[in-house]
């Protein structure tokens, strides 16, 4: 990571350090060497009300206080979330996805209920709670960007997914997941239950499976 990103007083997010891909938000690639604030969408005023922040390759992820997501940054993986494969140098509303159920009436296709974030080297993931046919709700894992090692789960077939899928083990969808944490190449995803899942890369035996095989779970 060349750059770090940071939450200020009143939800403003601070960035400092490598801006090649936009990833300091500032709708221009300059080195800032001091930490600038974020601007918003389309370059303009400043990116507020953010409750959390991440920060991965090029790229950066702020969790808003509604729910939703922005991203920021290198977009050719797909790890910015809003369905195109290229840059962009101010945040953009990180978009559901054929996987996420929209709220009823919901006025945009924005990924809504997000509860937290986390950002690898060219993919992200965020928890987001969705509704069931009982009207509860079920925390689950949804993840986009690149996906050469698997650490997108086995629900993704290629290379990416510009836009966020479910994480699942096998056939089928994590539900109940209380903690996700994403590395280089890989995914960890804690369970209700308290088990652990672990999909990707797993070259320096990050995946605690006794080889270094790759993972799509």
């Amino acid at each position: 990571v060349d750059h770090a990103a940071l939450m200020e007083e009143q939800g403003v997010v601070g960035a400092v350090g490598g801006n090649d891909h936009g990833q300091l938000g500032q709708d221009d690639d300059r080195i800032y060497n001091t930490a600038v604030a974020v601007k918003g969408s389309k370059g303009l005023s400043q990116l507020s009300h953010v409750s959390q922040v991440a920060a991965g390759d090029g790229f950066s992820l702020a969790l808003m206080a509604d729910n939703t997501v922005r991203a920021w940054g290198a977009g050719t993986s797909g790890q910015l979330g809003n369905g195109l494969m290229a840059d962009s140098f101010f945040p953009v509303t990180v978009y559901g996805g054929s996987d996420f159920i929209l709220d009823p009436g919901a006025a945009t296709q924005a990924m809504t209920g997000v509860v937290a974030i986390t950002a690898g080297r060219d993919f992200a993931g965020a928890i987001a709670y969705q509704p069931e046919d009982d009207g509860s709700y079920a925390a689950r894992a949804f993840v986009w960007g690149g996906n050469a090692s698997g650490q997108l789960g086995s629900g993704v077939s290629g290379a990416m997914s510009i836009l966020p899928v479910a994480l699942k083990c096998g056939e089928e969808t994590l539900d109940q997941v209380t903690s996700l944490s994403a590395g280089g190449a890989h995914h960890l995803a804690i369970l209700a239950d308290g088990t652990v899942q672990a999909f990707g890369s797993n070259a320096s035996n990050q995946l605690t499976g006794g080889d270094t095989a790759v993972s799509q779970a």
